[in-house]
Formats: C-alpha cells, structure tokens, sequence
C-alpha cells in the first residue's frame, strides 16, 4: 500500500512538472506574441498598425501583466497613437481582471468543497476514483485552457467506462457532454436526472450539492416538454426537491457563495416559467435571507421574478381583470423590478447580472433610448466581453436601429468576446422580417458583412468548428458555392452537428455546395 502511495505521489508530482513546464513554455510564447503587437504598433504602415490593434485586443486575459510591464517600458518610445491604443487595451483588461477575479473565487470555494465531499462521500472504487477525481478537479478549475478540456474529455470517458456511478461525476460529466458541438439534449437530460437521484436519495452528499445537481436537472427541461420525464416515472420524495432542500437542508453556517445561492434560486424560480416566478420568489427569499443577509443578490432575485411575472398578467384577463387592469397590472410589477435591481446596483455595482436584467426591463417598459444606453455602457464598462447584452440590443432595439448598432459592435474588433457576431445576428432578424427571406441573403452587401465577420474570426481562432460549420451554412444559403465548398472540405466529417440538425442533413449540404460550385465559372 505504502510502496503504491509512492508511486501515486511520484506520477503526480512529474505531471506537475508537466504542466509547470508546459504553462512556461505558453507564457513565454504569450509574451513574444505581445512584445511583436507592441513594436507593430509602432510600425510606418498604417495597415500595419490596425492589424496590430486587433490582435491586441483579442489576446486572452493571461496577456495583461505582460502588456501592462511591456508598454511602462516602452511608453517614451511609443507615438500618441500606439500609447491610446494599449491605453484602451489596457482599461479592457483590467476590467475583465476584476470580472475574472470574482469567478475566480466562486469556481474556488465549489473546486474545494466539491473535492473534500467527494473525498467524503464518494464510493472511491480504485477501478475509476483518481480518473473520477482527476475529473471533477478539473470540470471545477479557472480558468481552463484547451489541454486541460481536452484532458477533461479523456478522463471523463475513461472513468465513465470503468463503471463511475459517483453522482457529483456524472453531473459534471452531463456538463461536459451538453458543451459537446454534437451532443444529444435527451442524453444530457437523463445524465442529470441520473446525478440528481443519486445525489438526493441514495448518497450523503452536502445540501448545497445536492440543490444545485436537482436545480440543474429540473431546469434542464423548462419549457421544453419533449425533454420531461414519463408520466409513468415514479415521482419523487419531497425531500429530493431542490426547493425543499434549499429551505431546509442548506444551513447558515455552510457558507454557500452569494452567487451560487442565486444560481440555484433562479433556476427554481423558472420551474414553471413565467407563472410562479412571483410564487417562488416569495418561497425561495426567506431562505435566501438566512443564508445571505443583505445581500444584493436578493434584490436581483427579487426583480428578475416580478419582471417575468409582469409578462404574464396578459394571461390574467378576465370580466373581473380587463385589459387595462392588465396594462396597470404589469406596469406596477416591472417598476417593482426596476427598483430591485436599481437598489442592487447601489450595493454592488460590479454585478454583471444587474445590469443585463435592468436592460432586459427596460426594454420592457419601453425607455428612453438614453436611458438604455446609459445601462448598457455600464453593462460594456464591467464587462467588455458581455455578449448576452449585445444580443439583448441588436434583437431589442427597433429594426432600423439593429444593423447601426451591429457595425459598431464590428468595430470594437473584440472577436475574443464575440461581438462582431452581432452583424451576423441583424442579418438574421432582418432576414426573418424580409418579405423573401432567400432573397434577403443573396444581397452581395449582406455577404460582404458575414465576409468580414467570419474571416476574421478564422485567422484569430482557426479551430472554431462551430463557427466553421454555421458560416458554411450561411455561404450556401447566400448561394457563395465556392466559399461553401471550401469550408465544408476544411470540416471534413467533422462538422458541429447541431448547426446542420443532423450528420445527413451536413452530408446533403456538402454536396450541394460541391456540385454547384463545380458548376459556377
């Protein structure tokens, strides 16, 4: 046993040296990367000098200190334009620092209490426990970087075919397969019902544990009744519930994250959509309270049920409730919503979520567009990656607006955060609302701005497959047969399947992109 520990210690130990090694070797490769944008920058073409700022700002975030350290040495060297373009760099990665901080602490305290529980808990059978560990280490980690997703897949299959039953394993393991270009949403589903049994009924696992794996589970399926279990499953114990293990499982004392208490409470609240999102505020904010005293995350609770609960007062007219009972009705209830949120954003200015929500109810409400933009600035401002606010906008914002607002997400040259997608997003609702939709996406100025989105995105991020696959889809349907052509040979057999729906269906459109652009002059 003791000659067995050794050598577990020994492996260990040389795959630290590996990664130590390996995290060097990335580190002075990120900081060449960044002194040759840095003297770019500086170069007479000015070509030269745009190209520069767009790699700059689409470096990862572990790029920052070396651009911070580079640009005080060179600062005197450098000409006003080149000090505002790494000075704007810079304001961008420092904010995306601070954001990266607070995740950082919330992925640590899961990674530690989620270790020492399974440690606990767990079966620890020697035909999978260190892969299984190995597993949740890292499914738990961040950042993550491409070798360890990819050493995550490895482990993930390999303890699972060893027979892993662990449920905290297969909830993570359902994570990862959910993220999967071809996963399957059935399969997903029954992974987190199987997780979320075990984890409530048959192993001791921690409240907090146990609320989040059921919350997944359930939320997994609102809304979507095609993914719901049978009629004919057993119905399980109150005591599996993930509401009755918020209220009465998850102690005070257990120190649960601020953010996750809202994850778990938000993903409840939507149990039965936008009708009992009021009801299960009421249910959940006691807990809540007892867990996190005064906590801002309570207030944004609080106004994301009462904006949802304002949508369904069209659903409440009756004889008794007419039409502008309703209006009043759902007026009340979202400047109910906007003040939560606005008593958040007092307390906690740096919430991503706050921001997102205040937009989405303002919206809404019809505002001001002076009013949206200040949000949306302060939104951009935490969270110059925000994607999900961006698209909140450009689907938000009347149709005359959309394509004015895209362009300048273009022009933020944040591929890294995906923003310029959304000129591909205007195109899409646009085309949606043509009176000839097939029409709409054979204008050449509507592929001139795919062209410039998508190519872009290839020369940064070469292996983005999913993006490959959409654009290949976008090219046939603008009718660009030699650009299909090309992308699709570049995917091979190995598309995002879910672009196409199916592998006959990508199949099909391979073909059709290769015949017709063998017929094109």
């Amino acid at each position: 046993m003791r000659a067995r520990a050794l050598i577990s210690a020994l492996i260990v130990a040389m795959l630290c040296v590996g990664v130590r090694a390996e995290g060097t070797e990335a580190e002075a490769d990120l900081k060449g990367r960044v002194e040759r944008i840095i003297a770019e920058l500086a170069d007479l073409s000015p070509s030269v000098r745009e190209r520069a700022d767009l790699k700059l700002r689409n470096l990862p975030l572990p790029a920052y200190p070396f651009v911070t350290a580079l640009y005080s040495n060179e600062k005197e060297a450098l000409d006003p334009e080149a000090r505002s373009r790494i000075e704007s760099s810079i304001e961008m990665f420092k904010a995306l620092a601070a954001l990266d901080k607070r995740v950082s602490e919330y992925w640590r305290w899961i990674r530690e209490n989620s270790l020492t529980a399974y440690d606990e808990v767990s079966d620890r059978n020697p035909k999978w426990n260190d892969l299984a560990r190995e597993a949740l280490s890292l499914a738990t980690s961040w950042p993550r970087s491409a070798a360890q997703s990819e050493r995550m897949r490895v482990v993930f299959a390999q303890a699972g075919e060893a027979g892993c039953t662990d449920p905290l394993f297969i909830y993570y393991h359902a994570l990862l397969y959910r993220s999967e270009p071809d996963a399957d949403e059935h399969k997903t589903v029954e992974m987190l019902r199987e997780a979320a049994a075990g984890a409530t009924r048959r192993y001791p696992y921690p409240a907090w544990i146990k609320c989040l794996v059921a919350s997944r589970a359930e939320a997994a399926t609102v809304g979507r009744p095609d993914l719901e279990a049978p009629a004919s499953d057993v119905i399980p114990p109150i005591t599996s519930r993930p509401s009755f293990i918020f209220e009465k499982q998850i102690k005070p004392q257990d120190n649960v994250p601020e953010p996750l208490l809202y994850e778990m409470a938000d993903m409840m609240s939507r149990e039965h959509g936008n009708t009992g999102s009021k009801y299960w505020y009421e249910q959940l904010s006691k807990p809540f309270e007892r867990y996190a005293p005064g906590s801002a995350y309570l207030h944004v609770l609080k106004g994301t049920c009462y904006g949802r609960h304002a949508l369904t007062t069209r659903g409440e007219e009756t004889k008794e409730t007419p039409v502008e009972w309703a209006a009043e009705e759902r007026e009340r209830r979202l400047a109910i919503a906007q003040e939560e949120l606005e008593k958040a954003y007092e307390m906690e200015p740096g919430l991503v979520i706050v921001q997102t929500e205040m937009l989405r109810i303002l919206f809404l409400r019809g505002a001001e567009r002076e009013e949206i933009d200040k949000w949306f600035k302060r939104a951009m401002a935490i969270n110059p990656d925000n994607y999900q606010v961006c698209t909140m906008m450009v689907e938000d914002l009347p149709t005359e607006r959309k394509l004015e607002f895209a362009r300048k997400c273009l022009e933020s040259h944040n591929w890294r955060g995906r923003l310029p997608f959304m000129l591909v997003r205007a195109h899409e609702l646009l085309a949606n609302a043509a009176d000839d939709k097939n029409e709409y996406w054979k204008r050449p100025e509507v592929w001139k701005d795919l062209k410039q989105v998508y190519e872009v995105q290839f020369e940064l991020f070469p292996q983005a497959v999913f993006d490959r696959s959409y654009y290949a889809m976008l090219a046939n349907r603008s009718q660009q047969w030699a650009e299909a052509d090309r992308q699709f040979k570049i995917l091979g057999g190995r598309p995002a399947v879910r672009v196409f729906g199916s592998m006959a269906s990508y199949d099909y459109q391979r073909k059709k992109a290769a015949k017709n652009a063998a017929a094109t002059p």
